[in-house]
């Protein structure tokens, strides 16, 4: 058997598969040959999907076709609660929907992620970047939310399929904000105690200022006197300074 790419329905590129089997006739000898075609696009489109993604931890995998508009999901793990059956087409203006969004993701992030996920503007968008994310938090059952992020792609060179998934990133948030706070609390026991440091300096500065004033006046009027009398007695202040 042989795979490949041909234009067939439609006239696009689709995966094709052709198989040869070849039978001996048992009386003439004569070397049959039975070919078969078929066609196994989204059974390619799928396993490629799959191998395009190796992260386990991976809430799901979808395949979104550019020509019908439809998606089906190839890998689930996480839908909140929501119900598709693995490798069947629906719809996208079902998953998509302004208050399907509405109900399950924060205020804040609504409007971003309407607009990343509109279907009419994915390929214009795909087109000047590699890829498209998404970060967004999802509102769960209790009213907590989770920290989510979705990958855009194209599947290959063909552009037909999209491949989408998402991932919970909550731990990994959680992690980074964590290290920020420390890496801030770092920052800011460094800067008070530069600003001890200063203070110290600034004041042994002065302290150390007076006597060394006094200190250079007597060494100076040591050294100017020539009367050893006054040089003795500036050399004693000198000592007790």
């Amino acid at each position: 058997s042989v795979l490949y790419r041909s234009y067939y329905k439609e006239k696009r590129l689709h995966w094709m598969k052709m198989s040869y089997v070849l039978i001996r006739d048992p009386e003439s000898l004569d070397i049959l040959a039975n070919i078969s075609l078929q066609d196994i696009d989204n059974e390619m489109v799928d396993k490629l999907a799959e191998e395009s993604v190796v992260d386990e931890e991976i809430d799901y995998v979808m395949v979104i076709n550019t020509n019908s508009n439809t998606g089906r999901y190839i890998r689930v793990k996480d839908l909140n609660g929501k119900k598709y059956e693995i490798g069947k087409n629906f719809q996208l203006q079902d998953l998509n929907s302004v208050e399907a969004i509405a109900n399950d993701v924060h205020p804040d992030d609504q409007k971003e992620l309407i607009g990343t996920l509109r279907t009419d503007k994915l390929q214009e968008k795909l087109e000047k970047e590699n890829r498209i994310t998404a970060v967004y938090r999802r509102k769960n059952e209790d009213g907590t939310y989770q920290r989510k992020r979705i990958r855009i792609f194209y599947l290959d060179d063909r552009h037909d399929d999209i491949v989408k998934t998402q991932r919970d990133i909550t731990d990994l948030y959680e992690e980074e904000q964590r290290q920020k706070l420390q890496l801030q609390k770092a920052a800011e026991e460094a800067t008070a105690a530069n600003k001890a440091k200063s203070e110290f300096l600034s004041r042994m500065s002065h302290d150390i200022r007076t006597p060394m004033n006094g200190i250079i006046g007597l060494t100076r009027f040591a050294r100017e006197s020539k009367d050893l009398s006054e040089i003795q007695r500036y050399l004693t202040q000198l000592s007790f300074a």
